[in-house]
């Protein structure tokens, strides 16, 4: 069965795969006679069988194109049963005119599944009002035109009935697929963090305990070597527990953005200094805070959630790697941008040379406002950090 997947693995060789088919079901069809079928209403009389053969032919090569291009097959394939039902009809036509209808359907896009609704109600419509006002004579013209309209219409009804199933399918899928994967995230930080994040940071305070201790006990001078290794490990703890914990929140950053009961943005605005040591400030500049909170009001909330997440992460990290007061900015974009600029900066700690300009936390933040259409850009000027979240307006190119 390996041909078999190969087949249906490719649009183009199933689209042929089927077109073979209809030929073959065209070709049993013809060979028995199914041609004529709406002889009283054909402009053509006794059309050669040579002609039902050709128009059989062109249904079955326009069908080869019946997934990729599926409304200009739609549209090439009534032109030609037009043809075909001018010269009497055949059923071989019919049959494939049946499955062009559905594949357009089912295989094309939104908006040209939309086009098609409209084209579909409008034709029927001009028939409909043709056939009132010029009342033909000929009963079996009205036939046609109804059995025709059958045709059509059943067939775009079991297309229709596909692709909304597998949409529906697709949705389904989908949100159970990101659900399952929001918990898997959950549950891993929940771990790292319980099992591993926490075991290194009691760790760093031993070995802190274990200095204090060192520096009593030992003769003077005597606990140089002691005090430069227990040094080296509390730096190494140090840096373990920060790394942990940026990627405990790139593990999170879907699942907490997505809480169903998020805080207000005005509280979040307000607990942003509660981030900071006692003794050191956070101050607004610019619009300020209620100016960054009515910016925030105007933008859908998804938006909104993400710059104040990352917000944290930017006044969380200068608390942990600077000194002195955090200043936050807002303000218009400085590059003419129509664009909401906030920016993050104080002083960087003395000795410090480890400022988070490009670390995994700030990696995650890029990503998460990369989702919404925003930018972030971080560096450390001299003896001061900066970060600036840039947030395009969503009336002014923003998603």
């Amino acid at each position: 069965m390996r041909w078999w997947h190969r087949i249906t693995a490719r649009p183009a060789t199933r689209d042929a795969a089927i077109a073979v088919l209809w030929l073959l079901v065209g070709l049993v069809l013809f060979a028995i006679g199914g041609i004529r079928i709406w002889a009283p209403v054909a402009v053509v009389d006794d059309a050669p069988p040579g002609v039902f053969l050709a128009t059989l032919l062109a249904m079955t090569a326009i069908a080869t194109q019946r997934s990729r291009h599926p409304l200009l097959a739609l549209t090439a394939g009534t032109a030609v049963a037009v043809i075909d039902v001018l010269c009497g009809g055949s059923l071989g036509v019919v049959v494939v005119m049946t499955d062009l209808a559905y594949s357009a359907v089912n295989h094309g896009s939104s908006r040209a599944v939309r086009m098609l609704l409209r084209g579909a109600l409008g034709a029927a419509l001009v028939v409909a009002v043709v056939l009132l006002v010029l009342r033909p004579d000929d009963p079996a013209i009205v036939t046609v035109a109804v059995q025709w309209a059958l045709i059509l219409s059943i067939s775009g009804l079991w297309g229709w009935n596909v692709r909304s199933e597998r949409l529906l399918t697709r949705t389904v899928m989908t949100v159970q697929h990101a659900t399952e994967t929001r918990e898997l995230r959950h549950r891993i930080a929940h771990e790292l963090h319980d099992l591993v994040a926490n075991q290194i940071a009691v760790a760093g305070l031993h070995v802190e305990a274990a200095k204090l201790q060192a520096d009593r006990i030992a003769a003077p001078g005597g606990s140089a070597a002691l005090q430069s290794s227990l040094d080296q490990a509390k730096r190494g703890t140090d840096q373990a527990h920060r790394e942990l914990r940026n990627l405990i929140g790139v593990l999170t950053a879907s699942w907490d953005i997505e809480d169903p009961a998020p805080a207000r943005p005005d509280e979040q605005l307000a607990a942003l200094g509660r981030l900071l040591p006692a003794g050191r400030r956070l101050s607004w500049r610019g619009a300020g805070r209620a100016g960054l909170l009515s910016a925030l009001e105007a933008e859908p909330e998804s938006r909104a959630r993400v710059v104040l997440r990352v917000l944290e992460e930017l006044v969380a990290n200068a608390a942990k790697h600077g000194e002195g007061e955090v200043a936050v900015s807002v303000g218009p974009d400085a590059g003419g941008a129509d664009a909401l600029a906030v920016e993050v900066h104080n002083r960087r700690g003395r000795g410090d040379e480890g400022a988070p300009v490009g670390g995994l936390g700030i990696g995650a933040a890029r990503l998460l406002l990369g989702g919404v259409g925003a930018t972030l850009e971080a560096a450390a000027e001299g003896a001061e950090w900066r970060a600036a979240i840039r947030l395009p307006r969503s009336g002014g190119g923003g998603s």
